[in-house]
């Protein structure tokens, strides 16, 4: 049995075609990607201001495209299960990421 690889290994190695990952590698690779996102947008709809559900629309639109284009483009996922299970990982997080940096950046600049 290897060595399991660090978490900042793989964030690292994430976009090596390269390397071949483990379901549960990319599944941690997915969550940690997904909170990036949510930082960075949270900032985006701050900044930008804005307001009421199209900030969630902008937040849904880009984290599931950018996350489809990953595991698709990238990793080059088939199982069509997997792909549910990637989806559905780490959002949460990452849309409570999304909120609470969207409330800050917003106040910060337009309040």
């Amino acid at each position: 049995m290897s060595k399991p690889r660090s978490h900042l290994f793989l964030l690292s190695n994430a976009f090596n075609k390269d390397l071949k990952f483990t379901n549960k590698e990319i599944s941690v690779i997915v969550h940690w990607f997904k909170q990036i996102i949510g930082l960075f947008v949270g900032i985006l709809c701050g900044a930008i201001p804005f307001t009421g559900f199209v900030g969630f629309l902008i937040f849904g639109a880009i984290c599931v495209s950018l996350t489809t284009f990953y595991y698709t483009k990238l990793l080059e996922v088939e199982d069509g299960d997997f792909k549910w299970e990637l989806m559905q990982e780490g959002f949460m997080s990452a849309l409570a990421i999304f909120v609470i940096t969207w409330i800050l950046v917003y106040n910060i600049y337009h309040v």
